[in-house]
């Protein structure tokens, strides 16, 4: 069934993931490591998320798209014990679909709880039903991250903030919290976070000089191209089409021997 994809009519040929780790200040502290989506094109060259996700989080790729982030990175951490953990990006939308409780719940809780999801926080209000999720999602033992928290966002989670575990800091904060003196807002934000118990990760890093600054301001964990790039993963899955609209993922067979590369030994 063609899809509304500027360069291919099936987006998930030459799908592949990547991870990019989140690392403490000192570099030897791993908190996890993020699953990205890339595409490689017959050309050779490379569709990111902006081209992707549109495409992917559809309504004719959404759930087969998140029934495979998600059992792919469950796969992943079942190889890797480990591996401290792995976190899947998901959209609010993503995050109402019956697929994301029905395959988080079938895997045995060890490996569940090294579960990290990342949720794009801007869009949350208009999506009632994920605050449910997020209380089921706490009962299976997953963490919760809210994704792309900006001063101005942060503010406004007041009462959704109590029902995740940290904070992803847009990388537009980098400056803002490595400035010789804090700005009001930013005070405000490391408070919040303090107060709540949320854990704070800063995006974007691409000057390692910035850490120590950023980590004595209540920063523990940073991620960027300062810390480690993104490595991709070979293979992810083909597509069969059970029927029209209808789209059933299936491992390649190659799969689980990828797997055999163990992604934790990257640093």
């Amino acid at each position: 069934m063609p899809v509304d994809n500027p360069h291919d009519d099936d987006p998930f040929i030459g799908l592949t993931f990547q991870y990019q780790p989140i690392l403490g200040a000192d570099g030897a502290r791993l908190l996890a490591y993020e699953t990205l989506v890339r595409r490689s094109r017959r050309d050779g060259t490379i569709d990111g998320p902006d081209v992707l996700l549109p495409v992917l989080t559809g309504p004719d790729w959404i759930s087969a798209f998140t029934r495979l982030s998600l059992e792919f990175a469950l796969a992943r951490l079942d190889a890797e014990p480990y591996l401290p953990a792995l976190s899947v990006n998901l959209s609010p939308r993503q995050m109402e679909l019956d697929v994301v409780g029905e395959v988080i719940s079938r895997a045995p809780v060890s490996i569940r709880r090294r579960l990290m999801i990342e949720l794009t926080e801007d869009p949350i209000v208009d999506h009632p039903g994920v605050a449910n999720m997020l209380h089921g999602l706490a009962v299976l033992g997953v963490r919760v991250f809210l994704d792309d928290v900006t001063l101005c966002s942060a503010m406004r989670l007041s009462t959704l903030r109590r029902a995740v575990h940290g904070l992803k800091l847009d990388r537009s904060l980098v400056g803002e919290f490595s400035a010789t003196k804090l700005s009001d807002e930013a005070r405000a934000l490391i408070d919040m976070a303090d107060d709540s118990g949320l854990l704070l990760v800063a995006e974007g890093i691409e000057d390692a000089k910035l850490l120590p600054r950023l980590a004595a301001r209540g920063i523990p964990f940073f991620q960027g191209f300062a810390l480690g790039e993104p490595w991709t993963e070979p293979k992810v899955a083909r597509r069969r089409i059970v029927s029209p609209g209808n789209v059933a993922l299936l491992p390649e067979p190659e799969l689980l021997r990828s797997l055999s590369r163990p992604i934790s030994k990257l640093n």
